[in-house]
């Protein structure tokens, strides 16, 4: 079994009846995001699911963080817009974010980002569940045996059928995501979550250039005893077309995507006005402040996580 579940960012498009679309406007919308992706989520899921098929009422189940709790980390929302919104389709989520950095340089691309970044997320996502280093360890647990263990398959058969080791399990253990995690988060515990994010310039924690697993207690063969290049063999974080303007004109660029969205789209804004479906002017009202919904006699009616209306069922003959 691979990943349950996964998901994505996406404007106003078509999609297809299988694909199934949360729509929310809370500010931490992009925390909620990180947080339905992260291994913890896809450990709990794993463990309801007796099938393939994942059904909306294990999903209002699941274990997310309060928007405020994803507030108040600043860091988190850049960085995963950086995974997720890497496309001048996103450039009028991305105008938020203008600052000293160049535009596309936000934008995690290459193997080497988008590794490390999902290894910050990964470790402080278990540090705001307040999971412990045990905690996770369980969680990832076998996902550090060598590629040679993995693909013996009498070795394999004695390993947790839903475990993460079956995630990349072609690379080598120092290069896994599931490794670098629990390395990440180690590094978190001893320095604490605002030193561990905002450390090399506020950049966050980098991948080490060589890593030893034996130090963090990882591994189980003789070659996680000795330093294994890690950094270098990712390649760099940035492609030149990245890094080819300055800082003035990528963010000019930015406006310029944007403002031709608005002229191809109009009627994307027709609908922000409360002309949309019934769904889209229940969540522009939300956003405004207006009281939650209410039947013909008061009476607040129920709904759910995102501010819409959850209508009862009836019954069929």
């Amino acid at each position: 079994m691979r990943l349950v579940l996964i998901c994505a960012a996406v404007d106003k498009v078509p999609c297809g009846h299988s694909l199934t679309l949360l729509a929310t406007d809370v500010p931490a919308r992009w925390g909620l995001l990180c947080s339905l992706n992260c291994f913890l989520l896809d450990w709990v899921i794993r463990r309801r699911m007796g099938g393939q098929n994942l059904c909306l009422f294990v999903m209002e189940e699941l274990p997310v963080l309060a928007p405020t709790q994803f507030e108040a980390v600043s860091w988190l929302a850049r960085r995963i817009c950086g995974l997720t919104l890497n496309h001048p389709r996103f450039a009028p989520s991305w105008l938020e974010f203008r600052g000293a950095a160049k535009w596309k340089s936000l934008w995690a691309c290459s193997p080497h980002e988008r590794l490390r970044l999902r290894a910050i997320l990964e470790a402080t996502l278990a540090f705001m569940f307040q999971l412990d280093v045990d905690n996770v360890a369980e969680i990832l647990r076998d996902s550090d045996f060598s590629t040679h263990h993995i693909h013996d398959k009498a070795f394999a058969r004695g390993l947790e059928p839903r475990g993460f080791w079956r995630y990349e399990k072609e690379k080598d253990p120092e290069l896994r995501l599931a490794v670098l995690a629990q390395v990440a988060f180690r590094e978190l515990e001893s320095m604490g979550l605002d030193a561990f994010l905002n450390q090399n310039d506020g950049e966050g924690w980098m991948l080490p250039e060589t890593l030893r697993l034996a130090n963090y207690g990882l591994g189980h063969d003789d070659r996680a005893k000795e330093p294994q290049p890690v950094a270098s063999r990712l390649g760099p974080r940035f492609f030149e077309w990245q890094l080819s303007r300055s800082v003035e004109e990528s963010w000019e660029e930015c406006e310029r995507h944007a403002e031709l969205l608005k002229r191809i789209l109009p009627e994307r804004e027709a609908r922000e006005d409360g002309e949309g479906s019934e769904g889209e002017g229940q969540a522009a009202a939300a956003a405004q402040g207006d009281p939650p919904p209410t039947d013909l006699f008061g009476n607040a009616v129920p709904t759910d996580l995102f501010g819409n209306v959850v209508y009862p069922k009836t019954r069929k003959r």
